[in-house]
């Protein structure tokens, strides 16, 4: 093949690409470029051969060492920094940097992509994984929201029926294995019904309120308190025996009977207590508390009893 023929295949393969080729000694100067080169940088192509390489890169963008690599026998750089145009506009490049092993002398050939549109891909990228981390962590508060609603009384803010349950299992679980005492206390509003009927739901709302909040105040921070239903309360009391419970439940219903709770009338509570006992069925745990509660009621309110 011809040399003239062989120069006109290399510079229809050179403006054929849609990337920027650049051809360059070792000390950066430019020898040839494509068109690609030409209308990506707008400078004519006698005027990119009277620059070097590090003219074409904007003043913070990093230097590529590949080009003064004189003794390798190939060399290839995969970089992204940026470069600028003759109008001093910046746009960022992805280089790559082969050196000609079968040229006479040192020569590098530099394959210059310009990744704006990746860049920006790139950055739409982030942006929308950052947004469905927002919404992860927004669906995250959402879901411990209603997991929280789902678990608690919305009028005294105290756990419900279904939150206590799930942590009696547990606890049943650790008295079991380590033969430990657990005690429950089953209590309700004296007359509470009386309330409601005489001076409204407001009074008796404000009544629960009251009393659930005197009542958290005399427990231990390992004591689990839930609102059982209406105006029934329940209290479970890991590591504690009947007699440390029955303590409890007297120190709860004196406070109550000594606070001015309400206005209008004195409030009072009865309180059953009852201790586990190991293997026992959870129903007939509840069953004695709740019978021990039917005793204190029957024998005048206002009263502590515990199961037998």
């Amino acid at each position: 093949m011809e040399k003239s023929q062989s120069l006109h295949y290399y510079r229809e393969i050179m403006n054929h690409s849609r990337d920027i080729i650049l051809i360059l000694r070792t000390d950066g100067t430019i020898i040839d470029a494509n068109d690609t080169a030409v209308k990506s940088y707008g400078y004519s192509l006698p005027e990119l051969k009277a620059l070097t390489f590090e003219d074409l890169r904007a003043p913070a963008a990093r230097p590529l060492a590949a080009l003064q690599s004189h003794t390798a026998i190939s060399t290839k750089i995969f970089s992204e920094t940026n470069h600028r145009r003759k109008d001093g506009s910046i746009f960022p490049v992805e280089v790559t940097s082969h050196r000609l092993i079968f040229a006479v002398e040192n020569l590098f050939i530099n394959i210059i992509r310009d990744i704006t549109e990746h860049i920006q891909i790139r950055k739409s990228l982030c942006q929308e994984l950052e947004n469905i981390k927002k919404i992860q962590q927004e669906l995250l508060i959402k879901n411990l929201t209603l997991e929280r609603l789902a678990s608690t009384d919305r009028l005294t803010g105290l756990g419900n029926r279904r939150h206590f349950e799930t942590i009696m299992l547990g606890e049943l679980e650790r008295t079991n294995r380590y033969h430990l005492p657990l005690s429950l206390i089953l209590l309700d509003i004296d007359y509470f019904k009386h309330f409601n009927d005489n001076y409204g739901h407001q009074t008796g709302d404000d009544i629960l309120i009251i009393v659930t909040s005197l009542i958290q105040e005399q427990l231990r921070t390992s004591d689990v308190f839930a609102r059982w239903g209406g105006d029934e309360f329940i209290i479970l009391l890991p590591n504690t025996n009947t007699q440390a419970a029955l303590q409890t439940a007297e120190k709860i219903r004196g406070i109550i009977e000594a606070c001015k709770v309400s206005p209008a009338e004195a409030v009072t509570l009865s309180l059953g207590v009852a201790e586990y006992i190991e293997n026992e069925m959870i129903s007939a745990w509840i069953k004695r508390a709740d019978t021990a509660l039917y005793l204190a009621k029957k024998s005048g309110r206002n009263s502590v009893k515990t199961a037998v």
